[in-house]
């Protein structure tokens, strides 16, 4: 008789119990992998159970019932195929999880089907003829002729799954290829030494190493799942879209933003906000059979399926408008969540992972500022796409090679009736010489961090034509300054730098700041406004009257003057409580004394109407455009 030591199993027990502990979390969204996966440690740990029972029941024959031993044997037989089937099913899914044709799968499942058919058979006859196993007259437990059959089922299966990875590895991750280069030599390697030494029990050690290995690489996906909401998060989604791309795959992409979701965190607290996040993850996980859902962003979801037709992609869309169209109930909370949604289609596979990340971000910023519903991929997109791409590259090469031009647009003194300021404005020119409107750059270089680069240009550019031209009448020059500017530890150190290698005293510098970089960290801005007005340095509030306007900040901010933005007189010569507002803002500034500089003024009676209600300076096209260096300099010399 065989004497087993059961020492491995119960150690492979416990580590299956482990395993199944960490795999544990209640608000998980479970996937039909995650529900797989459960099953495989079920199964697991029953078989290791069994076997333990079928040890204790085979020692002990002549107190257990004959058919008692039979069906017990006959049961874990059957358990531990089914085991390791259920391994396999897992492992396709790994193999397959990128593969949108249903041919491979549907032979996979066929084939696992037709063994476990096999199998069960052979089980079922084995209590005639003991194929497999049988008890002698002694009551001794006797291996049968096909008892390694398991065995055999395990070689064919993982003969199956190397046959499946060589054919779809182009669409298979590398963490899957990983597994693919160390589970089957382990499973293998075990089971040789399980069939070398009769007397040790390795079938709960081969599943409980299987186990910790899926668990490490898949199912204790901390870095691919987003901790809130349990579904995968960007870098997951990254390696999703490379592999589909990769393995020639046809698939959509639906995004979800949300719109305003910061009131639902100023209402009901963050707690029940993350709880809303939690719920619309979940159902975008079950929303499509075939589909998956990540967290693309803070409050933007994706949702990656098949593609099958545009009118079954549009429908698709049609059913998350409708969703988001009603009330979303979270515990007694009853609430409407607004979004904006995109559509992608990927059928043709032109642009790669990254270029389809950035695309699918800019189509939902360009959605929200032109407060579209929703945006679907298209040429136009793809051209404002490549026009983005291209501007970038050449806003990277501009600020490593100093392309940018530095123009100066004349301010008129209304008491002096002279032109004694100016502010440096930044150019940029295509390669063909073209100019390129500041309003397309300036906000992709803030996006892109070339903001503050950009920004010491223009202060090297105006320090030195300054310093360089002494005899202008000029008695300070605007710069405007961003967030990423002030935020630099060295930034005391540069600007007297600068100054002091030029020669200029720190009043013929005029820092131009607008009301949402003061907002951004108002403790700090206020310490270091107090700082450089100590040194000398004068500060304007630029474009006051847009949407940042608060008077607050310029009360308790140490400015020198305010810039009233253009939008203040754009109707100001039609309308009388358009010119009451500006007279109004005028009076008060000076009561507070502040110069007040109007810009953006163009005709002849908005002149008239400012020098009448005593604006100190003028900044607009009736007096001067932007001009570059050497016309600038002309201008100043020559008489009014």
């Amino acid at each position: 008789m065989i004497n087993w030591s059961l020492s491995t199993e119960l150690l492979s027990l416990i580590i299956i119990i482990m395993t199944a502990l960490f795999c544990y979390d209640k608000k998980q969204i479970k996937t039909r992998r995650d529900r797989l996966f459960d099953l495989i440690l079920l199964m697991s740990a029953l078989s290791i159970l069994l076997n333990t029972v079928c040890v204790f029941t085979i020692e002990h024959y002549a107190d257990v019932p004959h058919g008692l031993n039979m069906v017990l044997n006959s049961v874990y037989f059957l358990i531990s195929s089914s085991t390791c089937t259920a391994f396999a099913a897992y492992l396709f899914d790994l193999l397959l999880e990128h593969v949108y044709d249903k041919h491979c799968r549907t032979k996979a499942l066929v084939g696992l089907s037709i063994l476990t058919v096999i199998f069960t058979l052979l089980v079922l006859l084995n209590c005639q003829n003991g194929l497999l196993f049988y008890f002698n007259e002694q009551g001794v437990y006797c291996r049968g002729p096909l008892n390694k059959a398991g065995y055999m089922l395990l070689i064919i299966e993982l003969g199956m799954i190397g046959m499946c990875y060589h054919r779809n590895r182009a669409s298979i991750g590398r963490s899957v290829r990983r597994v693919m280069y160390m589970l089957p030599p382990v499973a293998l390697l075990l089971a040789f030494f399980q069939l070398s030494f009769s007397g040790l029990l390795l079938n709960g050690t081969i599943m409980a190493f299987a186990a910790l290995i899926i668990f490490v690489n898949f199912q204790n996906l901390q870095v691919g799942q987003d901790s809130l909401t349990g579904i995968g998060n960007r870098k997951s989604f990254f390696e999703e879209l490379s592999l589909r791309l990769k393995g020639g795959q046809k698939f959509q992409i639906l995004l979800v933003s949300l719109c305003g979701f910061a009131a639902v965190n100023q209402q009901f607290g963050y707690r029940k906000g993350d709880e809303f996040l939690y719920h619309i993850a979940k159902w975008l996980e079950e929303v499509h059979p075939s589909g998956r859902a990540f967290r693309f962003s803070n409050v933007t979801f994706a949702l990656i399926c098949p593609y099958e037709d545009d009118d079954s992609a549009r429908k698709l869309l049609h059913q998350l408008k409708e969703r988001f169209d009603d009330i979303w109930q979270i515990g007694d909370i009853r609430y409407g969540l607004s979004a904006c949604f995109g559509l992608m289609t990927c059928n043709q596979q032109t642009l790669e992972a990254t270029q389809i990340m950035e695309m699918l971000t800019m189509m939902m910023e360009f959605a929200k500022q032109k407060e579209q519903k929703e945006i679907e991929y298209d040429k136009d997109i793809e051209l404002m796409f490549r026009k983005k791409k291209w501007l970038e590259e050449l806003l990277l090469d501009s600020v490593e090679k100093k392309r940018f031009e530095v123009w100066y647009q004349p301010i008129f003194n209304c008491k002096t009736q002279q032109f004694d300021a100016a502010e440096a404005l930044i150019r940029l020119r295509d390669y063909e010489g073209h100019l390129i409107s500041p309003a397309d750059f300036i906000p992709l270089a803030e996006e892109n961090g070339m903001i503050e680069e950009i920004g010491w240009f223009v202060w090297e550019e105006v320090c030195r034509f300054l310093g360089t031209h002494s005899e202008l009448p000029l008695q300070a020059v605007s710069i405007n300054m961003s967030m990423q500017q002030f935020m630099n530890q060295h930034l005391s150190e540069k600007i007297s730098d600068c100054l002091e290698r030029n020669h200029l005293s720190p009043s013929q510098i005029k820092m131009e700041i607008t009301e949402r970089v003061v907002s951004y960290d108002m403790k700090y801005m206020k310490q270091q406004m107090e700082h450089f007005a100590e040194e000398g340095l004068v500060f304007c509030v630029d474009d006051f009257g847009t949407g940042y306007s608060n008077l607050s900040n310029v009360m308790h901010l140490p400015f020198a003057c305010v810039k009233l933005d253009r939008s203040l007189f754009e109707k100001f010569t039609q309308h009388s409580k358009d010119r009451m507002v500006v007279r109004s803002m005028i009076e008060l500034f000076h009561s507070m004394n502040l110069q007040v500089v109007a810009e953006g003024i163009e005709t002849r009676q908005q002149q008239e109407l400012l020098h009448a209600m005593g604006v100190d300076y003028i900044q607009g096209f009736y007096y001067a455009k932007p001009m570059p260096e050497a016309d600038m300099l002309e201008f100043m010399t020559k008489p009014l």
